[in-house]
């Protein structure tokens, strides 16, 4: 009987070898397992299988394990890669003609049916595999089309077709037919239902720890990937490698799968290489969401309602959902003049009205000064003549910017609430007794805020000052989502 030797190289997929050795071990009559001491990049890294040995004890009575060691000095990324893949050769030079070599990776796990076919036919054969990622029920296609299986008679013939028989080995993986055709080696071509390819397992960490050995590193979907928050949404959205848009599906595991796989779904699951559907629906829930909000925080400068919103204006659906917190980012503001001095500041009012935080004046209008804008007010003075906002800088010093981000929450389509700032005026003194008005607004426009139309002030000349003052000559209520001021 023909003895089957499966080769491949290892990095640190040891769930994934685990699998493997479980499903083969009975088929197969040796594992020749190459593991380098360094990335095909390069960077060093850890022999994963030699610290986890005792986790594949039973195993080892069928494992040839190859130690590659020194990886020497290498023009190209790709050499490295041939060099350790050639060096799986190595244990094969005296085994029997009519052995069936696997050439595979660890990931990709042929099935006995494609072992009992390798060992009847005499030659190359490719094999065809269902194709999952990121998660064992997460199913691709079933057309993976690139391990492969080839008699010892015919080994030399392959790895002299090259300049280093790693080259080849890894070559013929996408042009085996082309390779038998000139080699005159008999070849079976792809065959169906020939086991799993299962890449990109592991989770987040495992994924990009593969993304950073990586051959390919220069291309756009790794390079891609290395953004977690990108990565996660891959995930989540369950969308194809080396795709932007293509999408893939859960399926059920069933008698199709691996045995070892059907045995042991909760423990797999629990691992984090299951993915239970209603977690995954969850997430994609989660992950919609935040889209939408995402959506209409570049949109809020519109006032139009949009579909994507439920048919709510930007503004309202802020309202609508209770956001209270939007990144800056998207309000493409320009960068400020100078470095923010009131942050850490106290601020106080003319009065208070029953919307007013806190237990003084302080309290309330010193909200003014924390956390980013949302939309909403701050601080809330009473109804009356000529309401006002202050804010101690605490020492003299030269300003630069100031920014007012004004409450626009409400939103109704006349806005009122904004309306309400329509006659502000801005005052500095180095001692509130001697104010300068260094600023009177006479626009027709309205003042914005998270509309990506705050006031901006920037005085004509420095103007030296500890406090800024706020206030409208109407008899009105002033109230302001956020307000910071900028010194050199």
């Amino acid at each position: 009987m023909a003895k089957i030797y499966d080769c491949f190289l290892f990095f640190n997929e040891l769930d994934i070898l685990e699998m493997r050795l479980n499903e083969l071990y009975d088929s197969v009559d040796h594992f020749v397992i190459g593991e380098a001491s360094q990335t095909y990049t390069g960077k060093e890294k850890k022999k994963y299988f030699l610290e986890n040995k005792e986790r594949f004890t039973k195993f080892l009575d069928k494992i040839i394990y190859v130690d590659i060691k020194s990886d020497g000095n290498f023009e190209e990324v790709w050499d490295r890669e041939f060099y350790q893949r050639g060096q799986i050769l190595n244990p094969l030079k005296n085994i029997a003609d009519d052995s069936v070599i696997i050439f595979s990776d660890v990931d990709e796990i042929p099935n006995k049916y494609a072992l009992r076919k390798a060992v009847e036919f005499d030659g190359v054969m490719h094999m065809k595999m269902n194709f999952f990622q990121y998660y064992l029920n997460m199913l691709i296609d079933d057309n993976w089309v690139a391990p492969y299986t080839i008699k010892k008679k015919y080994l030399n013939k392959l790895t002299t077709a090259e300049d280093t028989p790693g080259k080849s080995i890894y070559l013929a993986r996408y042009s085996i037919d082309q390779y038998a055709h000139l080699l005159d080696i008999p070849f079976e071509k792809a065959q169906k239902c020939c086991g799993w390819h299962f890449t990109f397992m592991g989770g987040i960490k495992t994924i990009q720890q593969k993304l950073a050995a990586y051959s390919h590193t220069d291309d756009y979907w790794p390079a891609m990937m290395k953004d977690e928050a990108k990565l996660q949404e891959v995930l989540d959205i369950g969308i194809r490698i080396w795709s932007n848009d293509q999408l893939v599906q859960y399926v059920p595991v069933d008698h199709t799968f691996p045995k070892y796989v059907q045995d042991n779904q909760k423990k797999l699951e629990k691992d984090g290489l299951i993915k239970d559907v209603y977690a995954a629906y969850s997430a994609l829930q989660s992950m919609y969401m935040e889209m939408r909000k995402k959506f209409c925080f570049s949109n809020l400068h519109i006032e139009k309602p949009f579909e994507e919103l439920g048919n709510l204006r930007p503004l309202n659906y802020i309202e609508h959902m209770g956001i209270k917190d939007i990144p800056e980012k998207f309000l493409n503001l320009p960068e400020p003049k100078g470095h923010l001095v009131s942050h850490d500041c106290v601020a106080t009012q003319s009065s208070r009205s029953p919307w007013s935080y806190g237990e003084s004046n302080e309290d309330a209008a010193t909200q003014a000064l924390i956390g980013t804008p949302n939309g909403m007010f701050s601080f809330h003075t009473d109804t009356e003549q000529s309401p006002w906002w202050e804010v101690d800088l605490k020492n003299i010093m030269p300003i630069t910017e100031i920014r007012i981000f004004n409450r626009l929450l409400p939103y109704a389509p006349d806005k009122g609430v904004a309306r309400r700032l329509d006659n502000v005026q801005i005052f500095t003194s180095p001692d509130r007794i001697n104010y300068k008005c260094i600023y009177y607004h006479h626009s027709t426009d309205h003042i914005g805020g998270i509309d990506g139309k705050p006031l901006i002030v920037n005085p004509a000349k420095l103007e030296e000052a500890r406090y800024v003052k706020i206030l409208t000559s109407d008899f009105t209520s002033l109230h302001l989502d956020k307000v910071y001021v900028y010194s050199c």
